[in-house]
């Protein structure tokens, strides 16, 4: 059996066939002209894929996108502005039977006078899965408005004039997967209001004035992904917030008070990227108490928590001054203290040391207490009894120096082979006021301050010591090879002339031996001593 159908009928082509497959074919023939002429368009139906349907309230407030389902149009997405109450209920009140014929997948009003809405205003609209009211200066919602939405997976009631979260609002909407209340003036939110929406993904309570939020709140949100609690009134949110949503990944909290105190130091375990969830606005936290730290960053306020910790925990911080520089590193001060050698332990992330007036001998550090150097780039030992430096060639400290002051201490000398390890990005090195010996030895220090001489800002100053001799209290990089190291006075080696002597003789035997055999060549006599007479 062939089958067409069109626009004007059905036209079947006749040929034999058993009883039965008659029998499917007057059935199947039957379906289709009862689904032709029963579902033929009525007046609530579209006529084109931008028409509402006609002889109804909806297309004066409301503009539609239908879609084509076989042989019906069906409304898809409507569009509403300056709907009432009223026009609301009236709009989509279908004739009995004809709602099997409706579908409506979305609904957006805006711009409307809704400011209260119920049961009854949204019960003709229960197939939705998405519904969005805003700019509707939406204030009161009945416990119930929302029971009959039981597809619904998403729900914007953003830009209204909603003044909190009522725990009955959503006991239904277990489908639920986005919730947007952002930009209302909400002030609180009841325990439990999100007990049943275990499908949530993603809530946006941005733009409100909440100043606390219950611990519990969040607690049954399993599959929370994004969460946005930005430009509320929020000061201080407890560690442990979000422990039992294990999926929250984006989390927004920008443009809240914040109180930087101990218990927002859970924030530094998502800096430091410690667990999966990121707050997407991190940068552009602020503080507003205390008065102290008012307008910091919150970054730069962990990073200054963080620092504050380690001093805290430092044993040589209760014996020295230790502080905070630019939030960004420590200074350690343990000037005048009687040290008679550098301090092995350090607190995490020392920048700058300050060790002048001691009685410190040596720069040496064990190597177990290099890694508390590490970020040392300032060192200041102004004013000790430093007299060598021998025992830095293992040593790691020198690596890292950006400033180093060991003027007024009682160095003769440094070998050439520390004065290398001076790194290139030293940019002050501070010799002066030190009995520096000038000799022969001195030769390459020399050198190396006429090379280094911008690192050396103190090198008018570094001389040699005052011993009486001609070079005392010269500056050492203005000093002459010659004069650190005067040739003296030639002397007669008698041995030189000897050997002077015998190379000459070496040089004539190979001459006159070269000559005799070219004499013998072209004359065929032989050399006069080894010419004999035969009798």
């Amino acid at each position: 059996m062939h089958l067409i159908v069109n626009e004007f009928g059905l036209t079947v082509k006749r040929e034999k066939m058993p009883t039965l497959d008659r029998i499917l074919e007057c059935l199947f023939i039957l379906n289709m002209l009862v689904h032709f002429v029963y579902v033929t368009p009525n007046d609530f139906l579209c006529m084109n894929a931008d028409q509402c349907p006609r002889n109804n309230e909806i297309e004066n407030y409301c503009s539609c996108k239908c879609e084509k389902a076989l042989n019906k149009w069906v409304i898809k997405d409507i569009y509403c502005t300056g709907l009432t109450r009223k026009t609301l209920r009236n709009s989509f009140r279908w004739e009995k039977g004809s709602e099997r014929n409706i579908s409506i997948a979305s609904m957006e009003i805006t711009y409307s006078s809704l400011n209260e809405i119920t049961h009854k205003d949204l019960k003709n609209l229960k197939d939705l899965k998405k519904f969005k009211i805003s700019f509707s200066n939406l204030t009161v919602i009945s416990n119930n408005a929302f029971h009959n939405f039981k597809i619904l997976d998403t729900l914007d009631l953003s830009n209204n004039n909603l003044s909190g979260i009522k725990k009955k609002w959503f006991q239904e909407q277990q489908q639920l997967t986005t919730l947007n209340v952002s930009k209302n003036n909400l002030t609180f939110i009841e325990k439990e209001s999100f007990k049943k929406l275990h499908n949530l993904q993603k809530l946006d309570l941005s733009g409100n004035n909440l100043t606390s939020i219950d611990k519990d709140v969040f607690k049954d949100l399993m599959n929370l992904v994004v969460l946005n609690l930005s430009d509320n009134q929020l000061n201080s949110l407890k560690s442990g917030f979000f422990n039992n949503s294990p999926k929250l990944s984006e989390l927004y909290l920008s443009g809240n008070p914040w109180t930087c105190d101990p218990q927002l130091e859970w924030l530094s375990d998502h800096v430091e990227n410690k667990t999966g969830m990121i707050i997407m606005d991190f940068s552009s936290m602020h503080c507003i108490s205390p008065t102290s730290r008012k307008h910091y960053s919150i970054t730069k306020w962990l990073s200054i928590r963080s620092l504050e910790k380690d001093i805290e925990k430092s044993d040589l911080c209760k014996n020295c001054t230790c502080k905070e520089e630019r939030s960004e590193w420590i200074s350690v001060n343990c000037s005048s203290r009687n040290w008679t050698q550098l301090p092995r332990k350090l607190p995490t992330k020392t920048r700058s040391v300050h060790m002048e007036n001691n009685m410190i001998t040596s720069l040496f550090l064990p190597q177990n207490a290099t890694a508390y150097w590490k970020t040392v780039a300032f060192l200041y030992l102004e004013n000790n009894s430093i007299d060598s430096l021998t025992r830095m060639e293992a040593s790691k400290v020198l690596r890292n120096l950006v400033t180093l002051h060991l003027n007024k201490n009682r160095l003769s000398e440094i070998p050439i082979h520390i004065l290398d390890q001076f790194p290139n990005q030293m940019d002050q090195l501070h010799l002066s006021d030190n009995p520096w010996k000038c000799t022969c030895n001195t030769v390459r220090f020399m050198e190396w301050l006429q090379d280094h001489h911008k690192q050396v800002q103190d090198r008018e100053e570094v001389r040699c010591q005052r011993d009486g001799s001609q070079l005392g209290r010269r500056v050492i990089y203005r000093l002459l090879k010659s004069e650190l190291c005067p040739q003296n006075s030639v002397t007669v080696n008698y041995l030189d002339i000897v050997i002077c002597i015998m190379a000459l003789l070496i040089v004539l035997i190979v001459f006159k031996l070269l000559f005799d055999c070219w004499r013998q060549q072209r004359t065929g006599k032989l050399p006069r001593f080894f010419s004999f007479k035969l009798t």
